[in-house]
């Protein structure tokens, strides 16, 4: 992602100021790709209960509110996903299954920016992802997502 907008780097407070190759043998974007993973398998999971997936990921889409993170940046993760996550089920790969990855994404961009567009912030739910919401950090510049 980094690779096609470098200038998404500033948005990670963690991130900024490294340079492209140590960023992505650190830990710290690692951790955060973790986080990503975790919303994607709580919105596979929660499939059968929308309200509950449409909670969480109003949530997912307030905290990155809250960090100032561009509304278009949400779209721009897809197509580095199914990068990331086809040589892991590579003998099983076909134009169905992007497809439906393709589809799940368009739910989780709906309610994120969803999330990120409503003015006021969520109450706690229980049903946030993101429990590491406090590894974030706010410099002078505006709030910044950490990692």
């Amino acid at each position: 992602m980094f690779e096609s907008r470098p200038e998404l780097i500033q948005i990670f407070g963690a991130f900024d100021g490294q340079e492209l190759p140590l960023l992505q043998h650190s830990g710290l974007l690692h951790d955060h790709a973790s986080r990503v993973m975790a919303t994607v398998d709580a919105v596979v999971t929660q499939l059968e209960d929308r309200h509950t997936l449409a909670v969480t990921l109003r949530d997912v889409g307030h905290i990155h509110r809250k960090y100032n993170v561009p509304n278009d940046l949400i779209p721009t993760i897809l197509p580095h996903f199914l990068v990331a996550i086809k040589p892991q089920i590579d003998a099983t790969w076909s134009d169905e299954v992007s497809e439906s990855w393709t589809a799940l994404f368009d739910i989780l961009i709906y309610y994120m920016t969803e999330g990120e567009l409503t003015q006021r912030a969520p109450k706690n739910s229980g049903h946030s992802v993101c429990q590491n919401a406090d590894k974030h950090e706010h410099n002078g510049n505006g709030s910044r997502h950490k990692s």
